[in-house]
C-alpha cells in the first residue's frame, strides 16, 4: 500500500512550550503532545476494489483498525486523457482522548 493516514495525540494545553502562550492544541493551532511526538497509525489497509470506465478508473480502499473500531475509505480516481488525480479520504470517526 503506498498511502497511510497518521494522527497525533493533541496538547492539553498548560504545557511550558516554549514561545507560546500554552493553550490546548484546537481548530486553529496544531500542537501535538509535548510528550508523544510521535504519528501514530490510524488503521492500516483491509481491502482493495478496483473500478474502470471509459472516462475514469476508481481504486477504493478500505482501512481499518479493529482494535479501536476506527475505519476510513480511500477513493482514488485517475481520468483518461488528463494529467491529474484526485484523492478522496473518508475517515469515519477520528480519536478523541478526554
Amino acid at each position: 500500500m503506498f498511502f497511510d493516514i497518521r494522527y497525533y495525540n493533541a496538547d492539553q494545553g498548560g504545557d511550558d512550550y516554549q514561545d507560546t502562550d500554552n493553550c490546548a492544541s484546537g481548530a486553529y493551532i496544531f500542537k501535538p503532545n509535548k510528550g508523544d511526538q510521535e504519528a501514530h497509525r490510524y488503521v492500516t489497509p483491509y481491502k482493495q476494489f478496483n473500478f474502470r470506465g471509459s472516462f475514469v478508473s476508481e481504486m477504493h480502499f478500505i482501512l481499518v483498525d479493529y482494535i479501536h473500531n476506527y475505519k476510513a475509505l480511500l477513493r482514488l480516481r485517475a481520468f483518461k486523457n488528463e494529467n491529474i488525480t484526485n484523492w478522496e479520504v473518508v475517515t469515519f470517526g477520528i480519536p478523541v482522548t478526554t
